[in-house]
């Protein structure tokens, strides 16, 4: 959900297109479609569907996974965003000095976000340096650390 999420900080308009494709090495593809009423479905072969709900109100939305508890995203005082499950601890999304986003994650150091001159980002990150790039049909996505890269494609 991490790598989800920091890919809609990097690229949000990605994750509302005409539908995408995420590309993982060694996984299966997932694809994003817009849902009748404005909400989302995330799709992976052999995985339950995952639904981002249209906001409720103004208090922000939820995402639901069959089987699981749902995960709410909502604004917080800082001008960011917080992401958090029922008995789970919060992760905080804010912006940064520099025009980018930070990550703060339960039991793990921050990750930054900071965007580049060209368009794209680097992601420094718990695992080292990454980064984001754009490209004609979406983005190429080099997490931090030893992570496989993941290609984002939308016609």
């Amino acid at each position: 959900m991490r790598a989800f999420a920091v890919i809609s900080l990097v690229f949000p308009v990605l994750g509302f297109a005409q539908g995408t494709e995420i590309l993982t090495p060694s996984e299966p593809p997932t694809y994003i479609l817009p849902q009748p009423g404005g909400g989302t479905a995330i799709l992976t072969p052999g995985q339950p569907p995952t639904y981002i709900m249209t906001p409720q109100e103004s208090w922000g939305t939820s995402i639901v996974t069959p089987g699981q508890s749902p995960t709410y995203i909502v604004p917080n005082a800082v001008g960011g965003t917080t992401v958090f499950g029922l008995n789970q601890p919060p992760t905080y999304i804010v912006p940064n000095a520099v025009g980018g986003t930070t990550v703060i994650g339960p039991y793990q150091p921050p990750t930054y976000i900071v965007p580049t001159p060209r368009g794209g980002a680097t992601i420094v990150g718990p695992g080292g340096i990454g980064y984001a790039v754009p490209t004609p049909h979406g983005a190429y996505i080099q997490p931090p650390g030893n992570a496989p890269p993941t290609i984002i494609f939308r016609p």
